[in-house]
């Protein structure tokens, strides 16, 4: 998220199957809660973070997908306004990143 201009408080990573759920919290500052109020604020918002994350996403998939050894189907960007928490979920074709011998 620093890509973004944004450190996150907190992070936690959740590997899955398939899939990698990234849960980030403190990902809002002040000033952008307080705009939150104001739909028509938020909405831009939200399309600004969406623009900056389709420019960088592929960066970030590859570098999951390098970790995780397999490579990323779909990737999802959530944030909250009013917690300022965010939710970055990595989806894969297959059940590739636990396997079960």
């Amino acid at each position: 998220m620093e890509q973004m201009g944004v450190t996150p408080d907190s992070v936690k990573v959740i590997i899955h199957s398939d899939s990698v759920v990234i849960l980030l919290r403190g990902i809002i500052s002040a000033a952008e809660k307080s705009c939150a109020d104001d739909k028509r604020v938020w909405e831009l918002m939200q399309r600004y973070y969406h623009e900056v994350f389709n420019v960088i996403k592929p960066v970030i998939e590859n570098e999951i997908g390098q970790i995780v050894g397999g490579n990323v189907n779909k990737t999802t960007l959530s944030v909250d306004p009013e917690t300022g928490k965010g939710v970055l979920l990595f989806t894969f074709e297959k059940s590739q990143l636990i396997r079960e011998d």
